[in-house]
């Protein structure tokens, strides 16, 4: 006969820890198709438009990150919303930032 603690381990606990684990992967895809639609979504905008981008360095726990902001017309008024933020995984040179920004730029597809 099972020890009472291994019988609530297999019967109880393994199929809610299983359930959590699947739970969590549908929560983390989903988080990811709607970042996707919405980066889409943005980058439509952006085409075949004029459009000007704004950079900023931040650092928050050691970590740097650039952030840039695009800005364009739609609605006869000037947008202005986040375009990416990417970490800045060497130093913070100017070289470097235009790198991140010129590679996001070329794989996004855009002018």
């Amino acid at each position: 006969m099972k020890e009472a603690s291994h019988y609530i381990g297999e019967e109880l606990i393994l199929p809610a820890a299983i359930k959590i684990s699947i739970l969590n992967d549908t929560v983390a895809r989903q988080i990811g198709d709607k970042a996707e639609d919405i980066q889409h979504q943005q980058l439509g905008k952006l085409r075949n438009k004029l459009f000007s981008i704004l950079d900023e360095a931040t650092d928050s726990n050691k970590d740097a990150h650039l952030i840039a902001y695009v800005q364009f017309c739609a609605c006869m008024s000037v947008v202005e919303e986040v375009l990416f933020c990417k970490s800045i995984e060497l130093n913070a040179t100017a070289l470097a930032l235009f790198a991140i920004l010129n590679n996001y730029i070329i794989e996004a597809n855009i002018e």
